[in-house]
Protein backbone atom coordinates (compact mmCIF):
# COMPACT_ATOMS: atom_id res chain seq x y z
CA UNK A 1 0.00 0.00 0.00
CA UNK A 2 1.11 3.54 -0.63
CA UNK A 3 0.90 6.53 1.68
CA UNK A 4 -1.89 8.90 0.60
CA UNK A 5 0.27 11.89 1.63
CA UNK A 6 3.63 11.18 -0.02
CA UNK A 7 3.13 7.87 -1.91
CA UNK A 8 5.85 6.06 0.09
CA UNK A 9 5.29 2.38 0.77
CA UNK A 10 3.46 1.78 4.04
CA UNK A 11 5.08 -0.59 6.53
CA UNK A 12 3.07 -3.14 8.45
CA UNK A 13 2.89 -2.35 12.13
CA UNK A 14 0.93 -3.27 15.24
CA UNK A 15 0.02 -2.07 18.67
CA UNK A 16 -1.20 -4.50 21.32
CA UNK A 17 -2.13 -7.04 18.63
CA UNK A 18 -3.98 -4.52 16.45
CA UNK A 19 -2.51 -4.47 12.95
CA UNK A 20 -2.14 -1.23 11.02
CA UNK A 21 0.08 0.39 8.39
CA UNK A 22 2.49 3.25 9.01
CA UNK A 23 4.36 5.58 6.67
CA UNK A 24 8.01 5.70 7.68
CA UNK A 25 8.43 9.03 5.85
CA UNK A 26 5.60 11.20 7.25
CA UNK A 27 4.64 8.99 10.24
CA UNK A 28 0.99 8.88 9.15
CA UNK A 29 -1.04 5.78 10.01
CA UNK A 30 -3.65 3.85 8.00
CA UNK A 31 -6.32 2.14 10.10
CA UNK A 32 -8.93 -0.24 8.76
CA UNK A 33 -12.59 0.29 9.71
CA UNK A 34 -13.17 0.04 13.51
CA UNK A 35 -9.46 -0.12 14.40
CA UNK A 36 -9.39 3.51 15.52
CA UNK A 37 -12.06 2.73 18.10
CA UNK A 38 -10.14 -0.39 19.19
CA UNK A 39 -6.95 1.62 19.66
CA UNK A 40 -8.81 4.27 21.68
CA UNK A 41 -9.92 1.49 24.01
CA UNK A 42 -6.33 0.50 24.87
CA UNK A 43 -6.01 3.27 27.46
CA UNK A 44 -2.37 4.00 26.63
CA UNK A 45 -0.83 7.45 26.61
CA UNK A 46 1.49 8.54 23.79
CA UNK A 47 0.01 5.76 21.73
CA UNK A 48 2.05 6.52 18.62
CA UNK A 49 5.26 5.71 20.48
CA UNK A 50 3.92 2.20 21.23
CA UNK A 51 3.45 1.29 17.57
CA UNK A 52 5.90 -1.38 16.48
CA UNK A 53 6.93 -2.04 12.89
CA UNK A 54 6.36 -5.69 11.99
CA UNK A 55 8.54 -5.97 8.90
CA UNK A 56 9.76 -4.08 5.85
CA UNK A 57 7.37 -5.84 3.48
CA UNK A 58 4.53 -3.68 2.26
CA UNK A 59 1.43 -4.43 0.29
CA UNK A 60 1.57 -3.18 -3.26
CA UNK A 61 -1.23 -1.00 -4.51
CA UNK A 62 -0.73 1.06 -7.63
CA UNK A 63 -3.01 3.91 -6.64
CA UNK A 64 -1.83 7.21 -8.02
CA UNK A 65 -2.61 10.57 -6.56
CA UNK A 66 -4.53 13.29 -8.37
CA UNK A 67 -5.97 16.36 -6.68
CA UNK A 68 -7.21 14.64 -3.53
CA UNK A 69 -5.88 11.88 -1.33
CA UNK A 70 -6.82 8.41 -2.42
CA UNK A 71 -7.48 5.49 -0.14
CA UNK A 72 -4.45 3.21 0.14
CA UNK A 73 -6.80 0.18 0.30
CA UNK A 74 -9.57 0.94 -2.25
CA UNK A 75 -8.66 1.71 -5.87
CA UNK A 76 -11.68 4.03 -6.21
CA UNK A 77 -11.81 5.31 -2.63
CA UNK A 78 -11.33 8.99 -1.83
CA UNK A 79 -10.23 10.27 1.54
CA UNK A 80 -12.53 12.94 2.87
CA UNK A 81 -11.94 15.17 5.89
CA UNK A 82 -14.18 14.40 8.85
CA UNK A 83 -14.17 15.80 12.38
CA UNK A 84 -13.53 12.97 14.79
CA UNK A 85 -13.59 14.62 18.20
CA UNK A 86 -15.71 17.16 20.02
CA UNK A 87 -13.73 19.23 22.54
CA UNK A 88 -10.79 20.07 20.30
CA UNK A 89 -11.80 19.24 16.72
CA UNK A 90 -9.36 16.83 15.09
CA UNK A 91 -9.94 16.34 11.40
CA UNK A 92 -8.91 12.98 10.04
CA UNK A 93 -9.22 11.58 6.52
CA UNK A 94 -11.80 8.81 6.06
CA UNK A 95 -12.34 6.67 2.95
CA UNK A 96 -15.76 7.11 1.39
CA UNK A 97 -15.76 3.41 0.34
CA UNK A 98 -14.22 1.18 3.05
CA UNK A 99 -14.47 3.72 5.94
CA UNK A 100 -10.83 3.16 6.85
CA UNK A 101 -9.04 6.26 8.08
CA UNK A 102 -5.73 8.05 7.70
CA UNK A 103 -4.34 9.89 10.70
CA UNK A 104 -1.39 12.21 10.34
CA UNK A 105 1.43 12.31 12.87
CA UNK A 106 0.11 13.40 16.27
CA UNK A 107 -3.58 12.98 15.44
CA UNK A 108 -3.89 9.50 16.93
CA UNK A 109 -2.30 10.66 20.18
CA UNK A 110 -4.66 13.68 20.26
CA UNK A 111 -7.73 11.49 19.68
CA UNK A 112 -6.76 9.00 22.39
CA UNK A 113 -5.95 11.83 24.82
CA UNK A 114 -9.32 13.48 24.23
CA UNK A 115 -11.16 10.17 24.72
CA UNK A 116 -9.29 9.61 27.98
CA UNK A 117 -10.14 13.13 29.17
CA UNK A 118 -13.82 12.73 28.26
CA UNK A 119 -13.98 9.31 29.96
CA UNK A 120 -12.47 10.77 33.13
CA UNK A 121 -14.79 13.79 33.14
CA UNK A 122 -17.86 11.66 32.46
CA UNK A 123 -17.07 9.14 35.17
CA UNK A 124 -16.22 11.84 37.74
CA UNK A 125 -19.21 14.08 37.10
CA UNK A 126 -21.97 11.53 36.49
CA UNK A 127 -21.28 8.67 38.83
CA UNK A 128 -20.34 10.33 42.11
CA UNK A 129 -22.62 9.53 44.98
CA UNK A 130 -23.36 12.58 47.18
Amino acid sequence: MKCPRDESQLARAKIDGIRLHKCLECSGIWLEFHKLEAICGLKLSNIESHIQEIDDASLNNDVTSGGYMRCPRCPKGRLQKVSYTFMHPIRIDRCNQCLGCWVDKGELDAIVQEKTTLDEQFSESHFQIP
